[in-house]
């Protein structure tokens, strides 16, 4: 099944604000983008909740966290989270949901569509239903649907 992957407009500019404050941390998170468009079995793992760790040359031991954001599947918006365990972007998260979408071949094909990257302290985020990020994200995340 094709693995494509969309970073939307706005988590472009989350990761545009971020590096103004922290450039290592987006460069980090960049790479892992790369590897998540690159690796196909990296790209499996984010359609499930869990943890597992994989190693990647560049980076080394590569730890993730994946899971759903509760307040979101409440409504019925299939979004999830990563948090990567390295110790200097732990306050980061990307924020993600998979759409499966049939070809005029009739065969499948998977999107994972990244719809905003958020910085716990620096945005004051904890996932709040009314935070401006979510409101984002859940106007974001109709407009695929």
């Amino acid at each position: 099944m094709p693995l494509i992957l969309f970073i939307h407009d706005h988590a472009e500019q989350d990761l545009n604000r971020l590096s103004q404050h922290d450039e290592d941390g987006v460069a980090y998170l960049d790479h892992v983008i790369a590897l998540i468009e690159e690796e196909p079995d990296l790209f499996d793992n984010l359609a499930d909740e869990k943890f597992y760790r994989d190693y990647d040359p560049p980076i080394g031991l590569l730890g993730i966290t994946v899971k759903r954001i509760g307040v979101l599947w409440e409504q019925q918006i299939r979004v999830m989270r990563i948090r990567l365990d390295d110790e200097t972007v732990i306050p980061y998260r990307i924020l993600y949901c998979v759409r499966h979408e049939r070809q005029p071949n009739g065969a499948l094909s998977r999107h994972l569509h990244i719809l905003a990257v958020a910085h716990k302290s620096l945005d004051c985020f904890d996932y709040q239903p009314n935070h401006k990020l979510m409101c984002r994200v859940r106007n974001d995340y109709a407009n695929i649907y």
